[in-house]
């Protein structure tokens, strides 16, 4: 009988989830288990192990496919003793859930894959900009999480896991005073783009921006820097540095 592992929440989790689930596939090789996401199956596309094992929860088919002959396991790191006493990341917490062990020595860091069109893709549209505003380095600043809404006609975030919106106009002032050299990407969602932001790098032109965009942009970037939210996930998981 095989397993189906239902990783649930925002998509930082279903990145720190990834090194569990490769763990579980190497002390596992013989269970065809599948992965169900809500609606960030996008994130494991190009994955060696995992693109072709990670469906949607709502898609047709899944409870008589991958559910109702299988094994269903739900993890849930929030509810580990190690993690929310913070003695472990949540990452080696999926690791505790996933493969029932304390031994975290053997867990990978996270990593995320990109399609050569995706790499063509960002680096032409990174150079297109470089040559536009004559510089080269590449930050990609994420300022808010997926709490924001709008309140009086203002973001706001009832989670304080953001920064606040003027807030966050200065500190690009100041990084782009500062370092002449620098692109700043602004990664999230565009209703939330500060009036006055005529700082970052102008993207509106490209339709249908999503999560595979950013990882694309995050991996070709020199530096990152956000709040409590996805963008540091998918910064660890392409290894650049973050702030």
């Amino acid at each position: 009988m095989n397993t189906t592992f239902i990783i649930n929440g925002g998509a930082g989790r279903v990145v720190a989830s990834i090194p569990a689930l490769e763990k579980y596939h190497r002390l596992n090789p013989d269970d065809d288990f599948t992965v169900l996401v809500y609606g960030w199956e996008n994130i494991f596309w190009s994955h060696p192990i995992l693109q072709n094992r990670t469906f949607s929860i709502g898609q047709k088919g899944i409870f008589d496919q991958h559910i109702k002959n299988n094994i269903v396991v739900s993890p849930e790191p929030y509810y580990v003793y190690g993690y929310y006493n913070q003695q472990l990341s949540l990452a080696e917490a999926f690791d505790e859930e996933i493969n029932k062990t304390k031994d975290h020595s053997d867990l990978k860091p996270p990593k995320l894959y990109i399609s050569s069109q995706e790499k063509i893709n960002i680096r032409t549209l990174i150079e297109i900009k470089r040559d536009e505003h004559k510089k080269r380095k590449v930050l990609v600043f994420q300022p808010y999480g997926s709490g924001l809404m709008s309140a009086n006609g203002r973001p706001y975030d009832p989670t304080n896991r953001s920064f606040d919106v003027d807030q966050t106009l200065s500190i690009m002032k100041k990084i782009s005073d500062k370092h002449k050299d620098l692109l700043i990407f602004y990664m999230g969602d565009r209703m939330f783009k500060h009036p006055g932001d005529n700082i970052s790098v102008n993207i509106d032109h490209i339709p249908n921006i999503d999560l595979r965009f950013y990882i694309s942009l995050i991996h070709e970037a020199d530096l990152f820097f956000g709040c409590d939210s996805v963008g540091q996930h998918i910064a660890r998981a392409v290894n650049k540095k973050v702030l």
